[in-house]
């Protein structure tokens, strides 16, 4: 079967139109596919990344708070700010558990579910555990150590302070001497090695 020109041309033109319509096809399909995942990146993903890292400040919060009112929490006033800088910790915590929870109805893979509910029992022995912290830090019974400090050490340490500082003047008041230089030089190199 021979063809003409005319009929080689049709044909040849007939096929690269073909070839252009399956190419145009094929990214087609291939376009709304990037544009779902797309969407699904922006709806699904993107927002429970920054829950997750919502729930990693409200984590350091809480901690920081916690913290800082066991360091300085016997003062009533910081007290109270570290306090509420961990109310505030979980609150947002909450928020991000909240949305991660509403996120969740569009993951696809069971194991990101089971791994939100576990959270979810994490969390809740965690703010119990701060929560306890919390009632016992600044109880005397709690640091024995602590009020061993306040009640044999900073006293003892106050009257060695005021005898060192009582030594010191009265040196002063003396002529110095050779010897008393030497004296009051390695007293204060005693107390400085300490």
């Amino acid at each position: 079967m021979q063809f003409s020109i005319r009929n080689k041309l049709f044909l040849g033109f007939s096929s690269i139109l073909i070839m252009l319509f399956l190419f145009g096809l094929i990214v087609f399909i291939k376009l709304s596919s990037v544009s779902e995942l797309q969407d699904k990146l922006v709806a699904v993903s993107h927002p429970s990344v920054i829950a997750g890292l919502e729930l990693e400040t409200g984590i350091e919060r809480t901690l920081a708070g916690l913290r800082g009112y066991i360091i300085l929490g016997s003062d009533k006033q910081k007290g109270q700010k570290f306090i509420a800088d961990r109310a505030a910790g979980w609150k947002g915590i909450r928020q991000a558990l909240s949305n991660l929870d509403t996120l969740s109805e569009s993951w696809e893979e069971p194991e990101t579910l089971l791994i939100l509910t576990k959270l979810h029992k994490l969390f809740d022995a965690f703010e119990q555990s701060q929560n306890e912290i919390e009632q016992i830090a600044h109880l005397p019974d709690n640091i024995p150590a602590y009020q061993m400090l306040l009640d044999e050490a900073a006293p003892t340490a106050g009257k060695v302070v005021a005898a060192i500082t009582q030594l010191i003047n009265y040196e002063n008041d003396l002529s110095a001497t050779k010897t008393r230089k030497t004296i009051l030089k390695l007293f204060i190199g005693r107390i400085l090695r300490y």
